[in-house]
C-alpha cells in the first residue's frame, strides 16, 4: 500500500512538472524558504506514552508515594523547507519541494515515599521528511504587497521514537526502553500569507500553514537496558492497544504503545491495532522568496 501511494503522488508530481517544461512560453522560475512554529496532533504517540506515565503513578500511588509532575503531550515543533517555483503566469504557478520538521516533549515525573524516592523520565518524539507538490495563487494589493495562497499533497517519510527512563535516587538503579519506528504516507498541505517586496524580485513571507497527515505502519526496534547489565531487544510493528486494570483503582485501563513482532493477544489486551501517529496541526512561518 506505500509503495502505491508513493507511485500515485510521484506520478502526479511528474504530470505537472512535464506540464511545465511541454509548455514553456512564458514561463519563469523561483525559490520560497521558510522555516515555521508548527503544532501536531500527535495521535497514539501521545496516548499510548500518556498511558505508561498514567500506569506508574497508579503503582507508587498504591505504595504510598506522593508524586509531583505530570506527562505532556508533544504538541509543538519546527518545521523547515524550501520550493521551487515555476510560474505559468505572474499569479499562478507549480511548486515543488520538501523539507523536515520534527516534535518533540520531556516529562519528568518524581516519585517521592517508603521504599523509595527517584523519578521517571518519558520523552515521546516525530519527525517527518516531506516531498510535496501543488499549486500557488498570487493576488496583488498594492505595488508592494501581495496575497499568496498555495497547497498540495505531499508524501511524507516518518520517524516515531519514544524514550522512557526510570531511575532510583536512593539505590542509583535504573531501566531504559527506546523505541524507534519508521512509515511513509500521503497528506495534504495548505498556506494562506503575505508576500512584502523588498527589492526586486526579492519578497519577505509571513504566512500560516496547515497539514493533514495520519501515517500507520511503523516498523522499528524496541531496546531495552538497565543497571544491572540487563539488555533486551525486538523488532516489529509499533501497536496501540488498551489494556485494562483491576477494579478499584483511578483508572480502570491504560493505553499503551509498544513495538511487538505480532500483534499482542489475550485477557485484558483490548483495542489491539499499529499505531497512528497523527501530524495533523497549524503553523506560522517566516521566510523569503526570490522571483528571477
Amino acid at each position: 500500500m506505500k509503495k502505491k501511494h508513493l507511485f500515485v503522488f510521484l506520478s502526479c508530481f511528474l504530470f505537472l512538472l512535464a506540464s511545465s517544461i511541454a509548455y514553456p512560453s512564458g514561463i519563469s522560475l523561483g525559490f520560497r524558504l521558510y522555516g515555521a512554529l508548527h503544532s501536531m496532533s500527535g495521535g497514539d504517540l501521545n496516548s499510548g506514552m500518556s498511558g505508561r506515565s498514567k500506569l506508574l503513578e497508579i503503582q507508587a500511588d498504591l505504595a504510598g508515594m506522593s508524586v509531583d509532575g505530570s506527562f505532556q503531550d508533544v504538541r509543538w515543533g519546527m518545521l523547515g523547507g524550501g520550493d521551487l517555483l515555476v510560474h505559468f503566469a505572474p499569479w499562478v504557478g507549480l511548486e515543488v519541494g520538501g523539507g523536515y520538521c520534527r516534535a518533540s516533549k520531556e516529562s519528568v515525573v518524581r516519585y517521592d515515599g517508603m521504599p523509595d524516592t527517584g523519578r521517571w523520565t518519558i520523552k515521546p518524539s516525530a519527525s517527518a521528511v516531506p516531498v510535496r507538490a501543488g499549486l500557488f495563487f498570487l493576488l496583488p494589493l498594492t505595488s508592494g504587497l501581495s496575497l499568496s495562497a498555495h497547497g498540495g499533497a505531499m508524501y511524507l517519510m516518518a520517524t516515531a521514537e519514544t524514550s522512557f527512563r526510570l531511575e532510583s535516587e536512593i539505590t542509583g538503579m535504573w531501566m531504559q526502553e527506546t523505541q524507534k519506528a519508521t512509515a511513509g504516507g500521503i497528506g495534504f498541505y495548505g498556506g494562506l500569507g503575505l508576500e512584502i517586496r523588498i527589492t526586486p524580485g526579492l519578497f519577505i513571507l509571513v504566512e500560516a500553514q496547515g497539514r493533514m497527515a495520519r501515517l500507520d505502519g511503523f516498523e522499528g526496534d524496541l531496546n531495552v537496558s538497565n543497571s544491572l547489565g540487563g539488555e533486551d531487544a525486538r523488532s516489529g510493528t509499533l501497536y496501540h492497544f488498551r489494556v485494562d486494570l483491576p477494579p478499584g483503582l483511578s483508572a480502570s485501563s491504560v493505553n499503551l504503545i509498544e513495538i511487538f513482532e505480532e500483534a499482542p493477544t489475550g485477557s485484558g489486551w483490548l483495542d489491539v491495532r499499529p499505531a497512528r501517529v497523527d501530524f495533523d496541526g497549524f503553523g506560522a512561518a517566516l521566510g523569503f522568496v526570490i522571483r528571477l
